[in-house]
């Protein structure tokens, strides 16, 4: 976060994809805790201060843009934890970062 922090989630993907440009197929393991439990509270390390929708969204979106993308597990989805809580709002985040590595764009 602190390079997110301090270069934005644009520059901070620039330089990952920059880094992986000589791999042929890639593998997207995105951990869903690393989200702000805001926009992800049903997981079993929610910290405050992660990635917020648009970051997460965005991530997504840049690694699909390499066409390179072969595979994607998304981790940590927990709907039994937190049950005082919609657990939609956990779902329709991890459907909303599947649809941004597939090429759909939130914005």
């Amino acid at each position: 976060m602190h390079d997110v922090d301090k270069l934005g989630i644009g520059a901070v993907m620039e330089q990952t994809v920059a880094f992986l440009s000589h791999k042929e197929n890639l593998h997207l393991s995105f951990d869903i805790d690393a989200l702000d439990p805001f926009f992800a509270p049903h997981t079993g390390t929610a910290v405050r201060g992660g990635l917020t929708f648009r970051e997460g969204n965005y991530i997504c979106e840049a690694l699909a843009e390499t066409g390179r993308v072969t595979s994607m597990e998304i981790v940590e989805v927990n709907p039994s934890i937190h049950t005082h809580q919609d657990v939609t709002v956990t779902i329709e985040m991890a459907l909303a970062l599947i649809g941004s590595t597939v090429g759909r764009t939130i914005l």
